[in-house]
């Protein structure tokens, strides 16, 4: 795996991305040995709840993989832009409110959205 030999070699930034999407379809529990193994952040990505993919994934699923993981190791993302897409602004509210609606706090969300992000790029 890919993500394992990166932390092997030493690198102290990895983000597994859209591990949940239905081309990969990782478990929850093969994202928690990952994050074991040195991933630092999983991104969550409100796309592979849309039909521009194939067989997508609810968003239960996304709220059970914070759930599991923890939102100090996700990170939220939308794909917005593209021109099938809503603008990311506009995607990135939907994808809040949804979480908010499925019981994820607003201080989880923030460490997410802004704080991870920020982290992974050493803005803070």
């Amino acid at each position: 795996m890919l993500a394992e030999q990166a932390a092997k070699m030493g690198h102290k930034k990895i983000m597994l991305t859209r591990p949940l999407s239905p081309m990969l379809g990782y478990s929850i529990k093969e994202i928690k040995e990952l994050i074991d193994k040195g991933v630092n952040f999983v991104e969550l990505n409100i796309l592979d709840t849309t039909k521009v993919v194939n067989n997508p994934i609810s968003i239960k699923t996304i709220v059970q993989a914070v759930k599991s993981v923890g939102p100090q190791s996700a990170v939220m993302a939308t794909d917005g832009g593209q021109t099938s897409n809503p603008s990311p602004v506009k995607m990135l509210r939907q994808y809040i409110k949804m979480m908010l609606d499925h019981g994820i706090h607003e201080q989880s969300i923030k460490t997410m959205v802004r704080d991870n992000p920020a982290q992974f790029i050493d803005l803070w």
